[in-house]
């Protein structure tokens, strides 16, 4: 008989992985960076903890079915750290737009303040605003405390939130005293630039009770590599506080953009946001209102323009958990290209919210036809003296109104330029300062005419 063949392998080792950042080390540095109390060192611990017994988001979780969660995750990105600052380009300053409206003015860069312009009429009748770093270093310490440990409750994407609370960099701060008003706004601007890292900046806002406040947060990422941006927004108002916020973000397609912001409003608090969202790679965007005071109300009112291969995902939640609560939310979205967008939002409504008052409403225009919108309103209803309606719609813009407006001379492309501005337009009519809608509806109108320009042909059928 033939001998036996032996057969002798040779183990290759596998390369040395690269260091982790995502290190209990750093959690204790950024906390140290910040100055903040202990009772925050020990929340970023615990979230620390827990990331490494709480599983990612998979496609297999309801809220992911239409989505990639490992677009972004610690496996794909390192903690950006401010060792890399140098390396960082000045993104624009948008908010000099503003230089015809008297504002205060805080602009962070990589969540480090680089400005910060107060008027004398907010600092003098105590309007407090800045970096969180000079927040826990100020008289408003105890309150900016209370204000970070109220962790909202994250069902949809615990993991994600556990890596933001553990890691965030740091971000901007806004408390607005009792009995505040003024009719001029604050203007938070965040410039970002972490390409092939994770950032993750935090805002935080508090109204007091009967204060009125205009706040224009805008966000602008120009990373021009692989980069996850990790916003957390939480915003507070008192009984009887009135917010205006308006939130533009801007991020290039290299940026994985995913935000939460959410506000809990207390009695007789009322909350308006008019949003867009000019981002052109992968978004995910929750936007989640507590209506946890008898009387609260909420409005939330928003854009988007997809173009080439973007996906934007938009998460809801209007939680009426008190009696005689009013939300009421819009959305709109006009995609070119294969562009897609996923809406997912949900109105829940407490056995305690009687009489609550809540709609929702989606619509959609599709400019080619690889473009596609997903629309899943969904309610909750655990009560029955309640009045809860939702609606949404997907198609191309209306054969009839383009006909009418061709019939008067306008040319096929001026009439579906007609028809879109005055769709998303509809969007911004939260919006009372005038100076403020055109500076609203100037972003939103230049991206929809800078990507129609750049669409190969109008929409199939019309």
């Amino acid at each position: 008989m033939p001998e036996a063949l032996t057969l002798t392998t040779t183990s290759i080792p596998s390369p040395p992985k690269p260091a982790s950042l995502w290190k209990e080390s750093e959690v204790d540095r950024l906390s140290s960076s910040l100055g903040e109390p202990a009772s925050l060192l020990n929340l970023r611990l615990q979230a620390f903890g827990r990331t490494k017994v709480t599983p990612w988001p998979t496609a297999l979780d309801e809220s992911w079915r239409r989505n990639n969660p490992r677009r972004i995750g610690r496996d794909k990105f390192g903690l950006w750290t401010k060792e890399a600052a140098d390396a960082v380009t000045p993104s624009r300053a948008s908010s000099d737009s503003f230089d015809a409206i008297s504002t205060s003015r805080i602009s962070l860069r990589n969540c480090e303040l680089v400005r910060s312009d107060i008027l004398d009429d907010h600092s003098i009748s105590g309007l407090s605003a800045g970096s969180l770093e000079q927040g826990y270093n100020s008289c408003n310490a105890k309150l900016l405390e209370q204000l970070a440990l109220d962790v909202p409750d994250d069902k949809d994407s615990p993991a994600v939130s556990l890596y933001h609370l553990a890691f965030s960099q740091g971000g901007s701060y806004c408390i607005v005293p009792e009995n505040w008003s003024s009719p001029d706004p604050l203007v938070i601007h965040h410039q970002l630039n972490h390409s092939g890292k994770a950032l993750f900046p935090l805002n935080i806002v508090h109204v007091g009770r009967r204060s009125e406040a205009t706040i224009i947060l805008e966000q602008d990422d120009q990373s021009d590599l692989d980069a996850w941006l990790g916003v957390s927004t939480r915003i507070s108002l008192a009984e009887g506080a009135k917010l205006n916020l308006i939130a533009i973000n801007r991020a290039g397609k290299p940026v994985n953009f995913y935000e939460h912001l959410s506000v809990s409003l207390k009695k007789d608090a009322n909350f308006s946001l008019t949003w867009f969202d000019n981002t052109a790679g992968w978004t995910v965007m929750r936007r989640e209102a507590s209506l946890a005071g008898k009387g609260a109300e909420a409005r939330l009112k928003g854009a988007y323009v997809g173009a080439d291969d973007t996906l934007y995902d938009l998460r809801t939640l209007q939680d009426h958990t008190a009696p005689s609560t009013f939300s009421d939310l819009m959305f709109k979205a006009v995609n070119f290209h294969s562009a897609k967008s996923v809406y997912q939002g949900l109105i829940k409504v407490s056995p305690d919210a009687i009489n609550a008052n809540a709609y929702q409403l989606n619509r959609n225009l599709l400019m080619s036809p690889e473009a596609r919108a997903d629309s899943i309103p969904k309610l909750e209803i655990l009560v029955d003296e309640v009045k809860c309606t939702h609606g949404a719609s997907v198609g191309k813009p209306d054969a009839n109104a383009l006909f009418y407006l061709r019939s008067r001379g306008i040319s096929e492309k001026d009439a579906i330029r007609l028809i879109v501005e005055g769709f998303l337009g509809e969007a911004g009519n939260l919006i009372s300062n005038p100076q403020i809608l055109e500076y609203w509806r100037e972003a939103v109108i230049n991206r929809f005419e800078a990507v129609y320009e750049n669409a190969e042909s109008t929409p199939a059928g019309i």
